[in-house]
């Protein structure tokens, strides 16, 4: 070695190596070289690598990834009240009953709307310079006329189903419509840009919900 060449002592290094060699004969020889507390471990009996918590996004599933944002999803023990929302720096926690949403945000969206949205059916639940969170709640047969400026997660929560129209110019026109199902699903989130005026109609005998996540251009 560089080391016995220049006569120069490295005890440090000879007593690594020796761990280095009882990781060996634990096995370990083809870990990389973090595993050497492993060593430590058998001697002292004492692990000193923790379980994550269950807060730990490891333990949830990643479910959106884009430009703006990444969505994980993880479902938690039911509690009161059914929805909290906080942040932290560029992360938010929705909590809707038994399922825990986190976004990072990691860029705000090209546009965003400085009023929050106001129409029939729709109410702001949360807010903060980051973020609006709306609750959508349709009853069955039941429609509404939706128009969202913004780039948005929509989060739907209830079984069922709706029919989507997008309207024309004149009162009556159709230009699309199709149908929406939940596919089984208990939870289903997507990524939207804006939505231009748009009928939705509930044909479900339940209450049809969705919270709609607008991302504002904070800064």
């Amino acid at each position: 070695s560089e080391a016995k060449k220049l006569a120069c002592p490295i005890p440090v290094a000879t007593a690594a190596l020796q761990q280095f060699i009882s990781g060996e004969s634990l096995g370990l020889g083809k870990q990389d070289d973090s595993q050497v507390v492993k060593v430590y471990e058998q001697i002292t009996r004492v692990t000193v690598a923790k379980k994550s918590s269950s807060t730990d996004l490891h333990q949830s599933t990643l479910v959106l990834d884009n430009d703006y944002v990444k969505v994980w999803k993880k479902a938690i023990p039911s509690s009161q009240p059914a929805f909290f929302a906080s942040c932290q720096e560029s992360k938010i926690k929705l909590r809707l009953q038994d399922v825990m949403i986190t976004f990072d945000m990691t860029r705000p969206p090209p546009i965003s709307k400085q009023e929050g949205v106001s129409a029939e059916f729709h109410e702001l639940l949360w807010e903060n310079d980051k973020a609006r969170v709306y609750k959508l709640s349709l009853p069955p047969g039941m429609s509404a006329h939706i128009s969202y400026s913004f780039f948005y997660v929509s989060i739907v929560t209830s079984q069922g189903k709706i029919e989507r129209e997008v309207l024309g110019d004149n009162i009556g026109d159709t230009i699309l419509r199709w149908s929406e199902g939940s596919s089984g699903q208990k939870v289903i989130i997507n990524w939207n840009s804006p939505t231009w005026n748009q009928r939705i109609t509930n044909s479900s005998d339940a209450i049809f919900e969705q919270y709609i996540v607008e991302l504002l251009q904070y800064r």
